[in-house]
């Protein structure tokens, strides 16, 4: 009879905490391995490398259409000089001359500007100012997920 009492005390018991008890709730964090740190890093780089090359050729092809525009103007300007329908006129002459002088200026002032220096942001389209401030908006939050992933990757090196 003993070992039965014995058995029902353990059965009833067993059922109790199975019943009653739930289990623990464990969490485990995996501290990150100095290599895992690294390849975060590298990646983190590579993307704002990506971001700063997109901003570059953005700006690239802005000033090859400017060099073209340019281009196409002082072209026209030079051909309205060579056109045989010449006013006889001394004066409407006169005045062709100076609007393809001036058409000619302006040109070569465009052209200068596109090649020697990157014009103010608000020198720009519509559209391109808004592409280049998302995409500077973009490589500011990179550069600082840049530098934290630094950061740990250095905090773990020193370890």
């Amino acid at each position: 009879m003993r070992n039965f009492n014995t058995i029902r005390i353990f059965i009833g018991l067993s059922v109790i905490c199975g019943f009653g008890c739930e289990p623990a709730e464990i969490t485990i964090t995996k501290k990150s391995s100095y290599a895992d740190l690294l390849v975060t890093y590298n990646a983190e780089v590579e993307t704002l490398d990506n971001l700063e090359e997109k901003r570059k050729k953005l700006l690239a092809e802005h000033a090859e259409k400017a060099q073209l525009d340019a281009f196409k103007s002082a072209l026209g300007s030079l051909e309205s000089i060579g056109k045989p329908n010449t006013p006889s006129s001394p004066n409407d002459a006169l005045d062709l001359a100076v609007a393809a002088a001036e058409g000619q200026a302006k040109a070569l002032e465009q052209a200068r500007k596109s090649t020697n220096a990157q014009p103010a942001l608000a020198d720009y389209p519509q559209e391109l100012k808004q592409k280049l401030s998302e995409l500077d908006a973009e490589i500011v939050k990179q550069k600082e997920r840049v530098e934290r992933a630094r950061k740990n990757r250095d905090a773990a090196e020193t370890k």
